[in-house]
């Protein structure tokens, strides 16, 4: 599946490099989002969590999708949320910033000479 979506990335950069920056503007805003709603609104984090695994899985970022996956599901319940799996979310949503970054790094010249 990665490979597949790197590949189909590749075939349209500027598009993709479009989304990737987006996405990773919107990063602080999620993730404080999720930090406001974890202990108040299971809910609202199954809400988050399913429109970050789309995002995700969109964009190829299987780590962050699957980490999304879990997060809907212990959400879903209803229950208290644990704080370590806010943490391990953060830090997945972190490295996807890292691996976005990285991506756009690698296709500077193009993006940089997109109109």
């Amino acid at each position: 599946k990665s490979a597949q979506a790197m590949a189909h990335m590749q075939a349209d950069v500027p598009f993709f490099g479009s989304l990737l920056r987006a996405f990773f503007d919107e990063l602080p805003a999620r993730r404080q989002q999720m930090q406001d709603d974890w202990y108040r609104s299971p809910q609202q984090v199954k809400h988050h969590s399913h429109a970050l695994k789309g995002l995700a899985l969109t964009l190829g970022l299987h780590q962050l999708a699957e980490t999304a996956v879990h997060t809907e599901r212990l959400a879903a319940r209803g229950a208290a949320l644990p704080a370590d799996e806010l943490v391990h979310l953060e830090g997945e949503m972190q490295s996807a910033g890292f691996q976005i970054l990285r991506w756009l790094q690698l296709h500077k010249d193009v993006l940089e000479t997109t109109p």
